[in-house]
């Protein structure tokens, strides 16, 4: 789903076990809060939060669960399963949705659009590596992925870009989203990054699937 697996969503985070020896390239674990601070071009301003609730094991490797709030601030919660290594951040099935790679890599994989259905293709590039401020930090080694969905349906054109920054060993921290409709960006930055208790973190998973039917019930889910 659109920016989802990035953030994707998006993005878009691997548990970080004891041994670990290399650096993640998003070292989000269970407890972890990344909080984004959201705005637009027309001055609305809000806040997403990317929070590691759970550990999956699929086919012996481990992955992360993690839960997403605020995306389209509207209160949207959506859950997605990462798995992070020093080169990328990966689904299940093997597809990388972010990658630590050479400036002109580029990769895809057949995805839905948002909540419309609509099938195509999703299909990401690392265009630079660059130096990214945000409200977190400076850092001088995002690898910037531009990303743009293919529609099958031929008659529709492609989806305006969007930009996604990675900072290997802290994470997707900045995302330039030029939306489909109107081409005016959304602007997301990460601004802090927390820890809470298991069993807090437990209780949220609880509250965000019952947080979900409620949405579901005023018909205000969307996609990423």
């Amino acid at each position: 789903m659109k920016k989802y697996y990035m953030l994707i969503i998006v993005l878009c985070f691997l548990f970080q076990t004891s041994n670990a020896v290399a650096v993640l390239a998003l070292p989000l674990n269970v407890g972890d809060v990344y909080t984004y601070n959201k705005y637009n071009s027309v001055g609305s301003v809000w806040k997403e939060t990317i929070t590691g609730i759970d550990t999956v094991n699929i086919s012996g490797l481990e992955y992360i669960q993690a839960e997403f709030w605020n995306t389209h601030r509207d209160a949207q919660y959506n859950t997605a399963i990462f798995r992070s290594t020093d080169t990328g951040v990966y689904a299940p099935s093997g597809t990388p949705f972010l990658q630590v790679a050479p400036i002109g890599t580029s990769w895809s994989f057949s995805d839905t659009w948002a909540d419309t259905g609509l099938t195509g293709t999703q299909i990401t590039k690392i265009i630079s590596v660059e130096s990214v401020t945000v409200p977190y930090g400076v850092f001088d080694n995002a690898y910037v992925h531009q990303v743009y969905f293919d529609f099958d349906d031929p008659s529709l054109d492609n989806s305006a870009y969007w930009y996604d920054y990675l900072v290997p060993g802290v994470g997707y921290v900045k995302q330039v989203d030029y939306t489909w409709t109107t081409g005016a960006p959304v602007i997301t930055e990460l601004a802090t990054v927390s820890s809470i208790p298991a069993p807090a973190t437990a209780f949220l998973f609880v509250a965000g699937i019952i947080g979900l039917i409620g949405i579901r019930k005023n018909g205000d889910v969307r996609s990423v």
